[in-house]
């Protein structure tokens, strides 16, 4: 059974239910609340196959949160956000243009993933900026990816290559652990390490005293420049 009674304290209508097997209230058709709603109890909207629609507005006129049981889908309108932590520290939206994760207040934010790989994909380019919006690295789809320097590009791939802009710095050669000649990315002693617009690139042994040297020689075997490590010297 339902009792429904007039003002009982802070509520105009109070309704209780002598039986715990029956609902206490059930609604069908439109109904409007103007005033608050407190529910000691579960809440049930529609059942189970047959839904209905729920909205909840917002202060601003368009913006709503939506339960669509059509399509099975909550639908947050634009500018409408979701947010997570105390002080709205994690926020998720739509502004109409561009969609947005913002991590607003407290902490860094991270994109990870403890099973398996994270994969970034764009439409067509990708784009990592640093402070400010300045550019630190740009993906472009069938094109080339830019590397910056405190906003300035420093590196570049082409279809032919890549193009560093600056000075390239080359870490010291060092010897293979079987003491033999200097070996460039386990390329043999012997071997062209690689070519670049008909120049050789060259880690080889057996130079006149036992030095060890890196050559550069065009393809006809003339040397370029040679960097030469004398046999009894680290120089």
């Amino acid at each position: 059974a339902c009792t429904i009674s007039g003002n009982t304290g802070n509520f105009p209508l109070h309704i209780t239910n002598a039986d715990s097997g029956n609902k206490g209230l059930k609604v069908e058709g439109n109904t409007t609340l103007d005033g608050t709603l407190a529910l000691d109890g579960h809440l049930t909207v529609g059942a189970d196959d047959s839904g209905h629609d729920v909205r909840l507005y917002g202060a601003t006129s368009g913006r709503y949160w939506e339960w669509d049981q059509s399509q099975d889908l909550v639908r947050m309108r634009d500018n409408v956000k979701t947010v997570f932590g105390n002080g709205d520290d994690l926020q998720i939206y739509h502004n109409g243009s561009h969609s947005y994760i913002d991590g607003t207040n407290t902490g860094d934010l991270y994109v990870r993933s403890t099973n398996d790989d994270v994969v970034i994909q764009g439409a067509d380019d990708v784009f990592i900026y640093t402070q400010g919006g300045e550019d630190a690295i740009i993906a472009r789809g069938n094109a080339g990816v830019d590397i910056f320097h405190d906003n300035i590009k420093r590196f570049e791939t082409s279809g032919s290559g890549c193009i560093i802009t600056g000075n390239l710095t080359i870490g010291p050669l060092t010897d293979h652990p079987d003491n033999d000649a200097t070996r460039l990315a386990g390329y043999s002693t012997t071997s062209n390490y690689g070519s670049y617009g008909g120049l050789l690139f060259h880690a080889t042994s057996g130079h006149t005293g036992g030095a060890r040297r890196f050559l550069v020689t065009n393809a006809y075997g003339a040397n370029k420049f040679a960097i030469i490590r004398s046999a009894d010297a680290n120089t």
